[in-house]
C-alpha cells in the first residue's frame, strides 16, 4: 500500500493554501503579464494575477486568493483571445505548474516574452532601452538537460513522485517559506520538457519505493524523508545521472537497481542528505550508490564535468547560443584581465579564458568551485582562477585589477552594495546575463546612475513553453 498523507481539500492558492471558492467568476480583460507570467487585469479599483491568461485575453476568472494587494484568479472561460492557440501535448497541462504556455503557439509566445521584458524596463523609467528579438529555440519539446522531480502527497492523500500542481514563483519552493502550505504533488507519467528515459526512471523509482513506508520530507515538523529525484541527462551522448535527495540516509541500492533497469544509460545514482527548509541547501552528506558521481557534456568544444548537484544552464543547446553572445558583447582581443561574478561551475568563465589574458571566477557554492577547477585542468586551461566567496565578502577584501566584469546573479539580482563595488572598479565594459528582467531593470537603472551606458539588450528563450527567458547586456562606461 501507499503511504498516506493527510486529507486535502481544494482549491489551490500559493498564498492561502486551500481557500473556499466563494466568490463569483467576474469578467476581465487582461493587459499586461506580470514577471511571474500570469496575465494581470484591473476591475475597478482590484488588481488581479490570471493564471491561464495572456495579454489580449477576455475572461471569466474566479478569485482564489489575495497576494500583495492583489487577487490571484483562474480562467473559467475565455470569452475571447488575441493570441493563436494550440493543444497542448501534455496530459498534464493545466495541472502542473510548468508549462504555463503550451496551449500557446510558440512564435506567440516569443513575443509575450519579449512583451514581458519590455514591461519591466518602462516600469523602471529605462523603455528607451533596445530589446532585440527574442533567439528561439529549435527544440521546444525534450529540450531539458536536468529535471528535479519532488515529493509529495497526492490530493487523495498517498505519496506521490512527480511535480507540484499550480506551483512555485519566483523559483522559491514552497518548502523555502514556512508561511507557504504545501501543494499537492501529482504522479507524474509523462513529461516533454526532458526525455523518455527521465519519464521511465521517475515510474521506476517512484515503484521502487511504494512499499517502503517512506513519506516526503516535512521541513517545518522535520518528518518524513524523500525530498526530490534530480535526473540530469547529456543530449549528445544520452548519459544520465540520477540524485536522490532525502533528509535522513537511507539503504538506496533498490533505488539504484530500479533506476538503472528502466534506463541502461544511467551511469550513476547518487544519494544527497539534507535536512534544512530549503532543499536546495548544501547537502550535509552525499554518497555515490551506484556507478559514477559525474558525467561529461561537451558546451562550445570545452568539456564540463557535471557533478549531481552542478549548476548548469538547463537547455545546453540554447545555452551555447547564449554563451556565443557573451563572448561577441565582452570584445575580447586576448589581453584582458576578467572577473566573472557568480560563476558557477564556471563554464562561462573558462570559455572566457580561452579568449582573454586571465580569468578569475567569484562563487559561494564550494562544490561549485571545485567543479570549476577540475573543469579548468581537465580542458587544459591554465589562465583561470577561482574563488570560493559570497561576492560580497570577495568585494571587503583585496580585488585584482581588472578589464571586464562578466556579472550572471541569480534571480534575485545584483546586490546594491555588490553593484556600487563594480562601478568603483571604474570598468570600460560590463556584461550582464540575468534570468530576471525585473531585478535586470532595477540594476540597469544603478548602472546608469553610476554614469554608465546600457548598450541593446539580446534576449534567448532556453525555457519553451515556460515564461522564463536570459537577456544579456553590455555596460559601458562613458561611451557608445
Amino acid at each position: 500500500m501507499l503511504t498516506s498523507g493527510p486529507s486535502i481539500p481544494r482549491p489551490w492558492s500559493r498564498t492561502e493554501g486551500y481557500v473556499e471558492e466563494n466568490e463569483d467568476g467576474v469578467e476581465l480583460e487582461v493587459t499586461g503579464v506580470s514577471p511571474q507570467g500570469m496575465g494581470t487585469a484591473k476591475k475597478g479599483v482590484e488588481l488581479y494575477d490570471v493564471r491561464g491568461a495572456v495579454p489580449g485575453d477576455l475572461v471569466e476568472a474566479k478569485p482564489v486568493g489575495v497576494r500583495g494587494g492583489r487577487k490571484d484568479a483562474i480562467v473559467i472561460r475565455r470569452i475571447s483571445e488575441s493570441v493563436s492557440r494550440t493543444e497542448p501535448r501534455c496530459e498534464h497541462f493545466g495541472v502542473c505548474g510548468g508549462c504555463q504556455w503550451q496551449d500557446v503557439v510558440y512564435a506567440d509566445q516569443l513575443k509575450l516574452k519579449r512583451d514581458m521584458v519590455v514591461e519591466c524596463f518602462r516600469a523602471a523609467g529605462i523603455g528607451d532601452v533596445e530589446i532585440t528579438e527574442i533567439l528561439g529555440a529549435e527544440d521546444v519539446f525534450y529540450y531539458r538537460n536536468k529535471m528535479d522531480f519532488s515529493f509529495g502527497w497526492s490530493r487523495a492523500g498517498e505519496l506521490s513522485l512527480g511535480l507540484y500542481e499550480g506551483a512555485i514563483q519566483d523559483g522559491e519552493t514552497v518548502s523555502d517559506n514556512p508561511k507557504h502550505h504545501a501543494p499537492p504533488v501529482f504522479n507524474l507519467q509523462k513529461c516533454w520538457l526532458q526525455s523518455e528515459a527521465s519519464n521511465l526512471i521517475v515510474a521506476a523509482v517512484r515503484e521502487s519505493l511504494s512499499d517502503t513506508g517512506l513519506g516526503p520530507y516535512n521541513p517545518s515538523g522535520r518528518t518524513g524523508t524523500l525530498r526530490s529525484l534530480v535526473v540530469r541527462d547529456i543530449k549528445d551522448t544520452g548519459d544520465v545521472l540520477v540524485n536522490l535527495n532525502v533528509a535522513r540516509k537511507i539503504h538506496a541500492a533498490g533505488v539504484a537497481e530500479a533506476a538503472t533497469r528502466a534506463c541502461a544509460d544511467v551511469k550513476g545514482l547518487v544519494q544527497s542528505v539534507n535536512r534544512k527548509r530549503s532543499r536546495n541547501a548544501v547537502p550535509r552528506l552525499q554518497e555515490t550508490v551506484f556507478g559514477q558521481d559525474r558525467i561529461v557534456e561537451q558546451i562550445l568544444g570545452l568539456e564540463v564535468q557535471l557533478s549531481a548537484t552542478s549548476f548548469a544552464q538547463v537547455n545546453s543547446r540554447q545555452a551555447e547560443r547564449l554563451y556565443r553572445h557573451v563572448l561577441h558583447e565582452a570584445r575580447l582581443i586576448g589581453s584582458e584581465r576578467i572577473l566573472d561574478l557568480y560563476c558557477g561551475a564556471g563554464t562561462m568563465s573558462l570559455l572566457l579564458a580561452k579568449q582573454a589574458a586571465s580569468v578569475t571566477g567569484v562563487e559561494v557554492v564550494e562544490e561549485a568551485v571545485q567543479d570549476a577547477r577540475r573543469n579548468a585542468e581537465r580542458n587544459g586551461i591554465l589562465n583561470s582562477k577561482f574563488v570560493c566567496k559570497d561576492v560580497l565578502d570577495f568585494f571587503r577584501g583585496k580585488v585584482p585589477e581588472v578589464d571586464v566584469v562578466t556579472v550572471n546573479p541569480p534571480r534575485a539580482g545584483i546586490y546594491r552594495a555588490v553593484l556600487n563595488a563594480i562601478c568603483r572598479m571604474e570598468v570600460e565594459r560590463i556584461v550582464y546575463v540575468s534570468c530576471n528582467a525585473k531585478t535586470l531593470a532595477r540594476d540597469l537603472v544603478g548602472f546608469k546612475r553610476k554614469g554608465y551606458r546600457v548598450g541593446h539588450v539580446q534576449l534567448v528563450d532556453l525555457f519553451p513553453h515556460t515564461h522564463h527567458c536570459e537577456a544579456v547586456v553590455s555596460i559601458t562606461r562613458g561611451r557608445s
